[in-house]
């Protein structure tokens, strides 16, 4: 599809006066790219600037363009939305009036139906806004994988089926089993989270089989954080045999926060960030 033949009004819920794209440049699964000419009649402009809601604005309705053009896609009606919040922004300059602005969000999470951007505004290739993404690095610690956790099990005789093999639905309680050693050595178990305000279910599971566990096979389960920009805690598995350390399995798993009224909260709660600069995973 052209996008230069695209109506901006066919993506966006917003009308005139309120609008401050012009144009749909590029979109793919990661990036979307929209165009903006500062004009003096616009709402948002002042004094021969283009003022910092405007640009806030235009960010906001560059990620709407993104939702519209997906919508169009699929025959859809362009659908309301909303920014649940900006963290980080820095405005470097204001855009004078006559200027183009190319409007650049890239998508680094997705939880649910919200959306984790990094967005940066420019004219002629001169930074003028961003809000950037927190920089995750490794934590400081022993093992390659960051921080992690060990626990030693026996397969037991309610674990297996008449093949004398675990069987799938044992697995799960491995992963649990494991986070909650993870929890008990860093201080992020279950009733940690509940009682800053919180509760933190799986939206995503998933493991692989390695190689089977049989009935009384001495075990080890490793669990290892993964850092995220996200309002997510993210795990990665790994089943020994604890004598040989043969693989057995791998598993992977995402569990988000959400507030004690079930709503989906995805601004990192102040805790689990405090919870990552104690353990240096910011």
């Amino acid at each position: 599809m052209d996008f230069e033949k695209i109506d901006i009004l066919r993506l966006l819920p917003q009308r005139r006066p309120f609008i401050l794209i012009d144009r749909l440049v590029h979109f793919d699964e990661a990036q979307t790219v929209t165009r903006f000419m500062v004009r003096e009649d616009n709402i948002f402009t002042e004094a021969g600037k283009l003022q910092a809601a405007g640009l806030i604005e235009n960010i906001a309705q560059t990620c709407a363009a993104r939702m519209g053009y997906i919508n169009l896609i699929h025959s859809e009606q362009v659908k309301l939305g909303y920014i649940g919040a900006i963290r980080n922004l820095e405005i470097h300059r204001l855009p004078r009036c006559g200027e183009t602005l190319v409007s650049t969000i890239e998508n680094l999470e997705e939880v649910f139906r919200m959306t984790l951007v990094q967005a940066t505004v420019r004219s002629d290739n001169e930074v003028l806004a961003t809000a950037p993404k927190r920089p995750v690095m490794r934590g400081k610690t022993n093992t390659e994988k960051g921080l992690a956790a060990s626990r030693n099990f026996e397969a037991r005789f309610s674990e297996v089926d008449s093949m004398n093999i675990v069987w799938h639905g044992s697995y799960p309680l491995y992963f649990e089993d494991a986070r909650e050693a993870f929890g008990a050595k860093y201080g992020l178990g279950y009733l940690d989270i509940f009682s800053n305000g919180y509760y933190a279910p799986l939206v995503e599971l998933s493991f692989k089989y390695k190689s089977p566990i049989v009935y009384g096979m001495p075990c080890r389960i490793d669990i290892f954080y993964r850092p995220t920009a996200a309002a997510k805690i993210v795990f990665d598995y790994e089943i020994h045999h604890a004598e040989t350390d043969l693989l057995l399995a791998t598993g992977h798993s995402v569990q988000v926060f959400m507030d004690k009224q079930y709503q989906l909260v995805w601004i990192a709660p102040d805790f689990y960030e405090q919870w990552k600069e104690r353990w240096n995973m910011i």
